[in-house]
């Protein structure tokens, strides 16, 4: 994961960074699906960006990078949401810009492209060779910044995607739903609202035209408190391909004013089977399927302030339950407090999850975790339900928008064996 900062260095914060923000990296298989072309196409890169915009004070930066190794020639097209995709009105970006080996353009849609305020819409990028992306958003009068990662295209099959974190009127979050539809077919996406029980609380449905994207908004009514239940994840489903990018928002007054966050709708991880995997000789559990995140980080109980980190699961089978073992460790891989034994060993925290159930790990709930605490944590995937996870780093201290959210990275056994690696599991 990528965490960066304005006015401060390092990945620790405090009052002095003016501005927070942060994505996760584009794992190897995002350039391979990128890759799979459309109608007789030859390995070219396709990416969508599912959101940009210039409305409501935010302007977005697009930054391109040729990842290839050889010279590029790269296009970038903006669609306008609530246009007709393809069929409708499009602005050339970029047509034909070269970029060597890994070098990177931005494009300003302010400033470089002269856009005026109140667009919105989506970015679609073709390279002859592999390139990464990502859009920058931000409001200079709140100080927030939101960071949208490019997803792949392709066109085949339908597809669901989920968000294990999302806001209904929680303590004056907003949420957006993004939902760009990658098929060359409309698209009809429903989303699905999970209390954290596994209880639907509210769906809703839009019917989105090829190359066109619409957004879910839920607005947040006051800031009257945390409640469990507001606290929800959600199922994204299309009868064709589609990307997604879920914002969270907070404009209220008060601690936390002006918090802004962003993360690629993800696919869950099936479990497998359930054993007790400890190697009592080297203190390890080894997990068939897991999901990482590289920071995990603690700030002052006292106060509620400092770097510190949630960990949002969602299991998104809607018939078998899910074990989460959740293992912290430091930088140097030992494992910590509140999953550690005495001789060093794993001791992972055991969460179960019952269908289409979410679970929040919060690092300030752990009292044996050191105050400060920074190091990474492991989540089995235990048992034949799915899991899908996201991690919000927050810091109350920061002089605007504190916070960033991250994906946790699935890996599962089987797919080092299919690839022909070897692993020490």
């Amino acid at each position: 994961v990528e965490k960066h900062t304005v006015g401060t260095t390092g990945v620790r914060t405090n009052s002095n960074t003016e501005i927070v923000d942060g994505y996760s990296a584009l794992p190897f298989q995002d350039l391979e699906l990128a890759a799979g072309g459309g109608a007789d196409l030859n390995a070219q890169s396709r990416w969508v960006v599912p959101i940009v915009q210039t409305n409501n004070g935010w302007n977005t930066a697009i930054v391109i990078t040729n990842v290839s190794g050889a010279n590029n020639s790269v296009n970038a097209t903006f669609y306008a949401a609530g246009g007709q995709g393809f069929a409708g009105p499009s602005v050339a970006l970029l047509s034909g810009e070269t970029l060597g080996p890994g070098e990177s353009i931005v494009v300003d849609l302010t400033e470089d492209a002269g856009f005026p305020e109140g667009e919105v819409g989506s970015v679609w990028i073709d390279a002859t060779h592999a390139v990464v992306a990502a859009a920058f958003r931000n409001k200079a009068e709140t100080n927030m910044m939101l960071t949208t990662v490019a997803q792949p295209r392709y066109d085949n099959g339908a597809d669901v995607r989920f968000g294990p974190l999302v806001f209904r009127d929680y303590n004056g979050w907003n949420t957006g739903i993004n939902v760009a539809n990658l098929s060359s077919d409309t698209n009809r996406v429903t989303v699905t609202y999970y209390n954290h029980v596994g209880n639907v609380v509210a769906t809703e449905s839009v019917t989105i035209p090829p190359r066109a994207m619409e957004y879910v908004y839920t607005p947040a009514t006051g800031n009257f408190g945390i409640g469990e239940n507001q606290i929800t994840s959600a199922r994204i489903e299309g009868t064709a391909p589609l990307a997604a990018a879920i914002d969270e928002v907070k404009y209220l007054g008060g601690q936390g004013e002006g918090h802004a966050m962003s993360y690629a709708a993800g696919r869950s991880l099936q479990g497998f089977f359930e054993i007790d995997l400890r190697d009592t000789q080297l203190g390890r559990v080894y997990y068939p399927s897991k999901l990482g995140l590289p920071l995990v980080q603690k700030g002052n109980a006292q106060t509620g302030t400092g770097d510190t980190s949630g960990i949002n699961l969602f299991n998104s089978d809607a018939n078998s339950s899910v074990e989460a073992w959740v293992q912290f460790l430091d930088s140097a891989g030992v494992p910590v407090a509140p999953t550690v034994a005495a001789d060093d060993s794993e001791q992972p925290y055991v969460m179960p999850l019952a269908p289409h159930a979410g679970a929040t790990i919060y690092t300030l709930n752990y009292s044996e975790m050191s105050t400060g605490f920074q190091g990474s944590a492991v989540v089995g995937v235990v048992g034949f339900g799915n899991l899908v996870g996201v991690s919000n780093n927050v810091n109350y201290d920061v002089a605007g928008d504190g916070s960033a959210a991250f994906n946790l990275t699935p890996t599962f056994f089987f797919d080092f064996l299919f690839n022909g690696a070897s692993v020490n599991e």
